[in-house]
């Protein structure tokens, strides 16, 4: 099976975020956010899916839920 890769300015946000990047993430490119409830989605057909991140060192209360 292919492998496709999916950048964050991909995925459908809800809530307020931010949009940055830095020449170490994909694309250069990343999404934040410190609203509690905020959400990013993605649908894809398929059997299994990875998922990579930044999370800043000074980051607090991180909460990643995958469904």
């Amino acid at each position: 099976m292919p492998v496709t890769y999916i950048d964050d300015t991909d995925l459908i946000y809800t809530g307020q975020w931010s949009i940055g990047g830095t020449p170490s993430e994909y694309l250069s490119t990343t999404h934040g956010t410190n609203e509690v409830g905020a959400s990013a989605s993605f649908t894809f057909l398929g059997t299994s899916i990875s998922v990579y991140g930044t999370i800043a060192a000074n980051a607090k209360h991180v909460k990643s839920i995958y469904t």
